[in-house]
């Protein structure tokens, strides 16, 4: 659905089979949404003509199962999947990433790019950045003791925020790590999806 914050009408933008299950929204200023959905792969649809176009393995994707859609400077997506790595879209060509290439892990679960043009990946029990000298790892197991990291960001301070599936929230500022928990205030330790909005403030959705 679109929802439109001055009229607060909403609009059903797709009913199509290819859009259910979708994971993951991200929207061009050409008017090009891009849905990533559960077993169908990326969907493109123009919200103009609400036509649909599908890109699946055959087209170049990874695996059907996207988790998240980010873009770069120069408004490539970088595509999430779990089970296939990562892919850059290009002119909707896609260059795979995988174990190959440095990936820890095939499911990445959520992926950023940062002020500084780092690509950050929530994979696995870890999070991995991703610059021109290629991928670096980083161990959370100290804190997470094994859980899988969901979701990632970055606030305006450079620091990076990740969520985890039972372990709470992860602050690393350079060498200093925190964890954020039920004990802090927290829903519960489930974390979905962590957002930075314009004012700097963080906001987290929990599985409860």
């Amino acid at each position: 659905i679109l929802y439109d914050i001055p009229s607060e009408k909403i609009d059903t933008v797709s009913h199509d089979p290819l859009v259910q299950l979708p994971q993951c929204l991200y929207q061009l200023e050409n008017r090009q949404l891009w849905v990533g959905t559960q077993n169908h792969g990326l969907i493109e649809i123009d919200l103009a003509t609400k036509k649909l176009r599908a890109y699946g393995e055959a087209e170049g994707l990874p695996h059907l199962n996207v988790k998240s859609i980010t873009p770069d400077p120069s408004k490539q997506l970088w595509i999430g999947t779990s089970g296939g790595g990562l892919a850059l879209c290009t002119m909707q060509n896609f260059r795979q990433f995988d174990r190959g290439d440095g990936l820890a892990f095939n499911r990445i679960y959520s992926v950023f790019n940062s002020d500084k043009n780092e690509l950050w990946l929530a994979t696995g029990n870890m999070i991995q950045k991703m610059d021109e000298f290629g991928f670096t790892s980083y161990h959370l197991d100290s804190l997470t003791h094994g859980a899988k990291c969901k979701t990632i960001t970055t606030d305006e301070r450079q620091r990076i925020w990740v969520g985890t599936e039972g372990k709470g929230i992860v602050v690393l500022n350079d060498d200093v790590t925190k964890l954020i928990d039920h004990r802090d205030g927290l829903p519960d330790n489930y974390i979905q999806k962590i957002a930075v909005n314009n004012e700097g403030k963080i906001y987290a959705a929990t599985f409860t």
